[in-house]
């Protein structure tokens, strides 16, 4: 598969680029239309190194691109992180579902032997690799700086000689940026790992509810159920997460867990058992996906074991159900 990004990351790039007074008319970069089409439109990788290296050349370096990606930019990773209690949880978020958004690019979570974590961004080697990672430790910076109650970085590094277009927001960058290093990266003090991520304010509040709207994760009665069903989307292909196992991605332990589900008057059971029937209507309106490739995408070991649930949910068969719908 050609490297990658999606849409929806592209269109924060260019909301990027005019904030920093590089209009989108102005660009020689080719585009595709980005008007129109699905948030997760695979768009090809070199648009975005060509974007990339074309504000370099006129005085604007990729981190501070990458601080000016809005949050929202990165679809079902920002909202994952988000809704992750500690800025660890969030982090590990990002690292585990980066592959939603680029097939091209890894989060590197080390930790560091004066405590907290050092992180980076791993492109595979295609043109324009470091202007990418740059980009990307940029905008992870910023969404996690906007997530957390304070700063939680100590240093950013960066593998390129400092520039003059480096003097603008060196200054201004609340950490340490250090030229020259071995690779792009950033430090996490050990105190922030454990940082509680907030409640989000009013506007992130609206921006995380349009995201999740267009997830289409189905009705649900909570935050916290909008929370594991999001989670459960990426895992069930490889089986339902243990109630262990979900805290473990939620960030939290699992009594704490337990305690939220209480409190909703939920049951992690009920919410696996309804998002399954909810995934199941979506995978089979849709054109092009097999019925065992639906049981699979939904934890399932066989046809038959999918069938049987089915049968319970709706009173009848998948393909009873999807061919009434023809």
């Amino acid at each position: 598969m050609l490297p990658y990004f999606v849409l929806q990351t592209l269109r924060g790039t260019l909301v990027a680029l005019e904030a920093l007074g590089i209009a989108r008319t102005t660009l020689k970069t080719r585009l595709p239309d980005v008007q129109h089409g699905p948030p997760l439109m695979p768009v090809p990788f070199d648009v975005l190194t060509s974007l990339l290296r074309e504000a370099f050349h006129r005085g604007v370096v990729p981190f501070e691109v990458g601080t000016r990606v809005p949050f929202g930019s990165m679809s079902l990773v920002d909202y994952l992180a988000a809704s992750a209690s500690t800025v660890e949880a969030a982090l590990r978020s990002v690292q585990r579902h980066l592959h939603l958004i680029t097939r091209v690019t890894t989060l590197e979570l080390e930790p560091n032997p004066q405590g907290g974590l050092e992180l980076a961004f791993a492109t595979a080697r295609v043109d324009g690799r470091r202007e990418a990672d740059e980009f990307s430790l940029g905008v992870l910076v910023g969404h996690v700086n906007l997530l957390a109650a304070s700063c939680p970085f100590d240093r950013v590094e960066l593998e390129r000689a400092r520039t003059a277009a480096d003097e603008r927001w060196v200054s201004t960058h609340p950490t340490p940026v250090r030229f020259s290093r071995p690779r792009p990266a950033a430090r996490i003090r050990p105190e922030a790992l454990t940082m509680a991520v907030p409640r989000p304010d009013p506007w992130l509040e609206d921006l995380l509810g349009s995201l999740v709207h267009s997830l289409g994760l189905g009705a649900v009665v909570s935050p916290l159920e909008q929370a594991i069903r999001a989670r459960l989307r990426d895992q069930l292909t490889s089986g339902v997460p243990t109630l262990d196992a979900m805290a473990h991605l939620l960030g939290v332990s699992k009594r704490t867990l337990e305690r939220r589900l209480h409190q909703s008057g939920l049951t992690y059971g009920a919410i696996v058992d309804a998002f399954r029937r909810h995934e199941a209507h979506r995978l089979l309106e849709a054109d092009g996906t097999s019925i065992l490739q639906v049981a699979l995408a939904l934890g399932y070991a066989d046809h038959a074991t999918f069938t049987r649930a089915f049968r319970r949910w709706e009173g009848t068969s998948p393909s009873a159900y999807r061919s009434a719908r023809r």
